[in-house]
């Protein structure tokens, strides 16, 4: 897996990061909250290729011309859009709550680059 940014999109590997990271501690959550062994198996063989092969792939991105990722495994890219989504989706319960209009305009900016460029690229790579 690979992920390519250009100068003009530096900012999207931050919010790739910031996704992976909000999505490992959810599943920690999850792990220290269940005794379902399947579940806890499906978790960490999850957490596994999140941080082997996807948070690598996040932390060290290549610059190119625009934002795309590179990978021929359809699951990684469904994993990844799933993070993405988990994402998406608390930062949209945050901006339910806040009251910060700073923290508001960086939660609806996050918001729509996640929502138009981030998954609409991951979901054509796969």
């Amino acid at each position: 897996m690979r992920i390519i940014f250009s100068k003009s999109g530096e900012h999207l590997p931050y919010i790739l990061a910031s996704a992976v990271w909000h999505y490992l501690q959810h599943s920690d959550k999850i792990l220290n909250s269940t005794h379902d062994q399947e579940e806890i198996a499906k978790i960490l063989a999850e957490q596994k290729i999140i941080k082997e092969v996807i948070n690598p792939a996040v932390k060290n991105p290549v610059e190119g011309e625009r934002f795309a990722v590179e990978c021929e495994d359809a699951a990684l890219i469904n994993l990844l859009v799933r993070i993405l989504q988990y994402y998406l989706d608390e930062t949209k319960d945050i901006l339910k709550t806040i009251e910060d209009p700073e923290i508001t305009k960086r939660c609806l900016l996050d918001v729509e680059i996640i929502e138009k460029e981030l998954i609409t690229a991951i979901k054509i790579a796969g």
